[in-house]
């Protein structure tokens, strides 16, 4: 279909069925566009290939489509990872759907700009929906850690009202702890947390945590 080339699963990533999902990038005749953004990302184009960036463009103008046509473009946006995208992306952070902020969330996971980074870690803390706090702490995650960064982490781990937020950051923790480069005092905290999470009251989170730990 038109989002094989990006790497998108709308059933599972976007909560989109996939036949859904092509017909409204057909429908929105982002078809050409798609595909070209979407290759751009699997052959780990770092952003800035003018060849693309008139798709990314493109798919930045039709965003506000509707919520789910904007959780497909948004991916795509995500895909591209272009720093260019970040206004656009901001703005959906603050859309009434929330699943167009979890798409805006989830779109942000290869811009590591401080402005990014902040505004994820804002998401997390802040943002009233668990499905957008668990995509920001995803994204999050999906970075190299930093001071910032993990202090977020953290918070999410011990203080979230929603288990899969604080599974979420879990995961995230155990992610950065097989890092080569993590080191010092950035892997001591992230044992540190392990530690505690591995006495957590949440079954999951304990039994996830001393996994990690024996690991």
């Amino acid at each position: 279909g038109v989002l094989d080339g990006l790497g998108v699963q709308p059933a599972v990533d976007l909560d989109v069925d996939l036949a859904l999902a092509d017909r409204l990038a057909e429908g929105l005749e982002l078809g050409r566009h798609l595909c070209h953004v979407g290759l751009a990302a699997e052959a780990w184009l770092d952003g800035h290939d003018q060849d693309h960036v008139h798709d990314v463009e493109e798919l930045e103008g039709s965003l506000g489509e509707g919520p789910a046509s904007d959780q497909v473009l948004l991916e795509a946006l995500g895909n591209a990872g272009q720093d260019r995208s970040l206004p656009a992306l901001e703005s959906y952070l603050e859309a009434e759907d929330e699943e167009t902020r979890a798409g805006a969330a989830a779109a942000l996971r290869k811009l590591e700009g401080a402005r990014a980074q902040t505004l994820l870690q804002s998401s997390a803390q802040q943002d009233t929906s668990p499905r957008v706090r668990r995509e920001a702490v995803r994204s999050l995650a999906a970075q190299a850690p930093n001071t910032s960064s993990l202090d977020t982490l953290a918070s999410a781990l011990r203080s979230d009202a929603d288990v899969r937020v604080r599974l979420e950051a879990l995961d995230g923790l155990v992610a950065w702890k097989s890092y080569s480069e993590v080191e010092g005092e950035q892997a001591a905290a992230i044992e540190s947390l392990l530690q505690e999470a591995a006495q957590a009251s949440e079954p999951a989170i304990q039994e996830r945590a001393q996994a990690a730990l024996e690991g």
